[in-house]
């Protein structure tokens, strides 16, 4: 059965059309907190908004579609837990997180949010034993994400994190020179790390101004060139780096990277090996910018991963827990 937002080619102008019903649809939830599990949108083969409850659907329905504007367009969904319980299953499972990190010093969580019927919950690359722990635990309440790819790795809803396209082609500016330094070479499995991207002017001539907004992340590099990894963050910021350099004058800009895998064959983290750190620098001319941006790198740099050692073997350096941002907990 049709209706006027029929007429509408652009999906988004359909949401918002919608937006007042989704509210009702909300309002109507909260109201029924002891059934209510979420709405959201589903978009083929038509637009619809989908309202999820347990237990008897019909009665919320008889009373939904007097409520709202365009009721052909709701569609009612069983859940089996309530937003409620979801709600308390994050709570705990937060504090879990949070005291496992206490306990181990080193960083557990990537993210943890609530969504529609189920928690989502994002942990660190090194952390498949403790997603085994919260699986047993919580069951089909919980989607667990290990560093890139969901858990269990190649469940049907595995959601590998985007893998970089083709490389892009790199450009030279006269005078421009770019430098990677880790701040050591040697990292554990499991581990994050950092660099200093140092961006010189070797050059007669100032330079600049140059804007770079794009996140500053390094990706490693096998053997035989193809990336294999680097850093699972749920957030990353970009950088909003100016360059605007005379001749001589430098400026060092923080690059992070971590282990966690890209390819499903090595599992959740890059094995123990030799790896090299591969980053880029995209830039645009003025700023605010004029132009699209193009992409410098600098040389490839030789960073070395090793097995975890037990805690008792080791001094863990503070620096993994203060220089890495923690956008969860």
């Amino acid at each position: 059965m049709g209706d006027a937002l029929d007429d509408l080619d652009d999906k988004e102008f359909i949401h918002a059309a919608l937006r007042d019903d989704v509210e009702a649809i909300r309002r109507y939830g909260e109201a029924n907190p002891e059934t209510w599990t979420g709405v959201r949108f589903e978009n083929e083969p038509r637009v619809r908004v989908i309202a999820s409850f347990t237990g008897d659907l019909g009665r919320h329905e008889a009373a939904l579609r007097g409520l709202l504007a365009y009721p052909d367009r709701l569609v009612l969904e069983h859940a089996r837990w309530t937003r409620a319980k979801l709600d308390l299953v994050a709570s705990e499972i937060r504090s879990t997180l949070r005291q496992r990190q206490d306990e181990t010093g080193r960083r557990v969580m990537a993210s943890l949010g609530v969504g529609t019927g189920v928690v989502s919950v994002g942990l660190q690359a090194d952390q498949e034993d403790l997603a085994k722990e919260l699986l047993a635990r919580y069951e089909d309440a919980i989607e667990l994400e290990v560093g890139a790819f969901s858990y269990p790795m190649g469940r049907a809803r595995a959601r590998p994190r985007p893998q970089p396209g083709p490389e892009p082609e790199i450009i030279e500016i006269d005078g421009l020179e770019l430098r990677l330094r880790p701040e050591r070479r040697v990292f554990e499995m499991g581990d994050h790390g950092r660099a200093d991207l140092v961006v010189r002017n070797v050059g007669s001539h100032h330079l600049g101004p140059l804007y770079s907004g794009r996140p500053l992340l390094a990706l490693l590099v096998d053997d035989a060139g193809r990336v294999v990894g680097g850093s699972a963050p749920a957030l990353v910021a970009g950088t909003g780096l100016g360059i605007d350099l005379d001749p001589g004058a430098e400026l060092s800009v923080d690059v992070l990277f971590g282990t966690a895998s890209y390819r499903e064959e090595l599992g959740y983290l890059v094995p123990a090996g030799r790896y090299w750190l591969r980053t880029y620098l995209w830039l645009s001319e003025g700023d605010p910018p004029r132009s699209e941006q193009r992409a410098m790198s600098p040389p490839l740099e030789e960073v070395t991963i090793v097995s975890r050692r037990r805690r008792s073997e080791r001094a863990e350096p503070p620096h993994l827990l203060g220089r890495w941002p923690n956008y969860s907990i």
